[in-house]
C-alpha cells in the first residue's frame, strides 16, 4: 500500500499539485479556511490542520481547514 501511495503521490507532484503548509504558518484566507479561532493578541498562526490542502498549478483546489491561534 505505501508503494502504491509513494507512486500516486509522484504522479500527482508531476502534474503539479502540491500540499499546502499549513502548520505554524500565519494564517492567509486564500490557502487556510479557519473552523476555530482561539482568542488571543498578536498574529493568527495556524496551531492545528484538521484536513490537508492541496494546489495545483499554483491554484487552491481544496484550501486546509485549520485552528487558528495567535503569537
Amino acid at each position: 500500500m505505501r508503494g502504491t501511495e509513494a507512486l500516486l503521490l509522484d504522479a500527482l507532484k508531476a502534474e503539479g499539485c502540491e500540499r499546502i503548509a499549513a502548520l505554524g504558518a500565519e494564517c492567509d484566507p486564500a490557502l487556510h479556511e479557519a473552523v476555530q479561532v482561539i482568542p488571543g493578541d498578536g498574529d493568527q498562526i495556524v496551531e492545528q490542520e484538521l484536513r490537508k490542502g492541496y494546489t495545483m498549478r499554483g491554484r487552491v483546489i481544496r484550501p486546509s481547514l485549520v485552528v487558528v491561534g495567535h503569537a
